[in-house]
């Protein structure tokens, strides 16, 4: 069997494991591994694996191979789905706009106030996003930034003076708000009441990124655009998401259906069918260091020999650098690169993986996370050049996932399924029958 691990290559896990007290004597697992039928875990080929630097393969070492009634399924993984959604689902908290300010934003008249930062970067640009475009809805002057926690990120970001930012809104956008209402367990009242972060007023791509520009980008410490020098045209800046959720994927039992992550695949055919539909050449690497690493990198290593491959800057500053000043840019299943692409300013060809699954979501989750990675192409091609977008709604039940993926699998979409010409012609005002005519010829 391909990749199959020898009895001798085991003997060395087994020893590198030994600190950790595992009894792998007449272990299942043990037999398994020296017959050769498994050769993965979690998509990684067994003998790359360090158990040193993952404790849960460690675990599922000393515990044996799962029993067949308990395997994985795409039945039992549904299940699963469902019964978490049952924290998910109820009568919303807030049913309007107003319900919300007068329960969670009732202190100051002018101020819109974020109590307190959810997560990092990425959740907290986002709170800041959803409270200007609040305060714009409701008149109010300013939107001010929580007192602890350092910020949007001390490595990139200012806080504005006194922590306020001024909001001058537009004019479509004063006493205007299509709110979104959330429920359930996950959503409850008293969450966003500290954080501003699911209930929110609907917003495009459009206008969320002329806020970033407006609102956040001037905060951005001057000397981050120094780490780097500006991307080429035939260069790729590929950002891999290292650490908590790196193997997440559908047969791991801590797998949220936000972080859900890409198989390999997607990185190799952004490398090699990218620009102008041939191979870039050079390829510059964003990750951080956090364990466990995503087994893509090494495999961008060993596939991709024949090009310039640039591994991540030294500190995050030139990471974010990389991101803002990319002309061509591929994202993951992460706010990090998320929110950074809407603050550069040259992007001409974004591609981005989209890992969510209506089968293991609510409606109500998936529509969140819709907005906030930022998935709607047709939205995405009236800021960008060129958007291609490459899916996975279907479950993937296969330790082969990351590595073995296969790219027949994807749900590729671009801008030329979301002509521009008719968003042009009806921001142009186009009526009756010329426009009605059109939209037949477009999706007949």
């Amino acid at each position: 069997m391909a990749g199959k691990v020898s009895f001798a290559a085991l003997a060395g896990l087994a020893s590198q494991t030994a600190a950790l007290s595992l009894n792998l004597q007449s272990n299942d697992t043990l037999r398994a591994l020296e017959e050769g039928f498994v050769s993965h875990w979690r998509g990684i080929p067994l003998e790359e694996i360090d158990p040193s630097k993952y404790p849960e393969f460690a675990q599922w070492l000393d515990k044996g191979l799962d029993n067949p009634e308990e395997a994985v399924t795409e039945s039992s993984v549904l299940a699963q789905a469902r019964q978490d959604a049952k924290g998910n689902t109820g009568a919303a908290h807030f049913a309007n706009l107003q319900g919300y300010m007068d329960k969670c934003q009732a202190s100051d008249p002018e101020v819109v106030e974020i109590p307190t930062w959810m997560g990092r970067m990425g959740n907290r640009v986002w709170q800041v996003l959803n409270a200007v475009r609040i305060a714009e809805a409701t008149g109010r002057k300013f939107v001010r930034l929580p007192k602890a926690g350092g910020g949007l990120d001390h490595h990139m970001f200012g806080n504005p003076k006194d922590r306020l930012i001024e909001i001058a809104p537009s004019i479509p956008h004063r006493g205007s708000c299509d709110f979104v209402p959330v429920s359930g367990k996950m959503y409850a009242w008293h969450h966003d009441c500290r954080f501003l972060f699911f209930n929110r007023c609907r917003t495009t791509i459009k206008e969320r990124q002329a806020n970033y520009q407006k609102y956040v980008l001037p905060l951005l410490n001057s000397d981050v655009m120094d780490k780097c020098e500006d991307g080429a045209d035939d260069e790729v800046t590929l950002h891999i998401r290292n650490g908590d959720v790196a193997l997440h994927n559908d047969l791991n039992p801590d797998m949220r259906p936000e972080h859900r992550q890409p198989p390999c695949a997607y990185f190799h055919k952004v490398i090699e069918t990218g620009y102008k539909g041939g191979p870039f050449k050079k390829i510059q690497l964003v990750y951080s260091t956090e364990e466990p690493a995503s087994p893509c990198i090494d495999d961008i290593l060993a596939k991709h020999k024949d090009k310039v491959v640039l591994k991540p800057a030294t500190s995050l500053a030139g990471d974010v650098c990389h991101i803002l000043a990319a002309k061509n840019l591929a994202t993951t299943m992460s706010s990090f690169a998320t929110v950074l692409k809407m603050m550069n300013k040259g992007l001409q060809r974004l591609f981005f993986v989209n890992m969510l699954s209506p089968k293991i979501m609510t409606p109500e989750q998936y529509d969140i996370q819709m907005d906030y990675y930022e998935f709607k192409v047709d939205e995405l091609c009236q800021v960008f050049p060129e958007v291609t977008s490459y899916s996975v709604p279907e479950l993937y039940l296969d330790e082969g996932f990351f590595l073995k993926f296969p790219d027949e699998n994807f749900v590729v979409d671009t801008c030329k399924n979301h002509p521009k010409k008719a968003a042009a012609l009806v921001k142009e005002g186009t009526t009756g029958e010329a426009k009605k005519s059109f939209f037949k010829r477009l999706f007949r």
